[in-house]
């Protein structure tokens, strides 16, 4: 039986980088983003709309199917610790904490508003230059400020995930997550992985910073990029371009705080 825990965090802000950092422990398995949280919520749905399961099977049964899964979807390692990264967590623990009986733990990544939309943002200007991307082109995206109110609408890359996260926190769940910023994990990552491992009760493990494997692998295609889940093998401070980057549209989010 794998101890699981799970990871989610702000678009941008270093889950992947926090993933590959924990998988240097020998101990520890971590997913790309997974599909796991879509699959769960798929069964909890089928369950509450099929007639034919309403009427011969009990929600029991649909919480231990649930747990088993939790199972089988990692049986591809031997590592005996899981770390299963997605956005979808946030609004799935109870359902998640009934199906495994226990409290869970979550690792969620943050970073400041204007780092986060100025690095969307130089993805784009990446991504237009190169003419077979699959980046999104809809008529809202032809422009700076359409760009960031497609992704901090309610719905939106940016927005939905903040929108779950503080929904789940004001649940009453703000024990389950331990925050971590981004600039804390690049400037002191060797404190901030100490924190972690303090919150996770595990014993901790000396990572090498300066030669950080990519352990994790995605086809950032199917995400509408072509480059988003890479990271550099060395962790260093990130400078802040985000004024640059963002222009007249940097002071409408500076003052905007997440107050988790």
């Amino acid at each position: 039986m794998k101890k699981i825990f799970f990871i989610n965090g702000m678009p941008r802000s270093g889950s992947t980088l926090l993933c590959n950092i924990l998988a240097q422990n020998p101990k520890f398995h971590v997913t790309p983003t997974s599909g796991l949280s879509e699959l769960i919520l798929g069964i909890h749905q089928f369950w509450k709309n099929n007639p034919i399961i309403k009427a011969s099977e009990t929600p029991e049964k649909q919480l231990s199917i649930i747990k088993n899964l939790f199972q089988s979807y990692h049986n591809d390692t031997d590592r005996p610790i899981v770390f299963n990264k997605s956005r979808g967590w946030a609004n799935k623990i109870e359902l998640v904490e009934n199906a495994l009986g226990h409290p869970i733990k979550v690792l969620t990544t943050t970073r400041k508003i204007t780092c986060i939309l100025a690095s969307m943002e130089k993805l784009y200007r990446k991504e237009i230059k190169n003419i077979n991307s699959p980046m999104e082109t809809s008529p809202q995206m032809q422009t700076l400020e359409g760009r960031l109110n497609v992704w901090t609408a309610q719905d939106g890359l940016i927005g939905g995930t903040f929108n779950s996260i503080r929904d789940a926190v004001m649940r009453g769940h703000r024990d389950k997550f331990h925050f971590i910023d981004f600039e804390k994990i690049t400037t002191q990552p060797d404190l901030t992985l100490r924190y972690i491992y303090d919150f996770l009760g595990e014993d901790y493990y000396n990572h090498d910073f300066n030669n950080i494997q990519q352990y994790t692998k995605e086809n950032d295609a199917e995400h509408g990029f072509t480059d988003l889940h890479t990271i550099r093998p060395k962790i260093e401070p990130v400078v802040d371009d985000s004024k640059e980057i963002l222009g007249y549209m940097h002071e409408q989010f500076q003052n905007f705080h997440f107050n988790f």
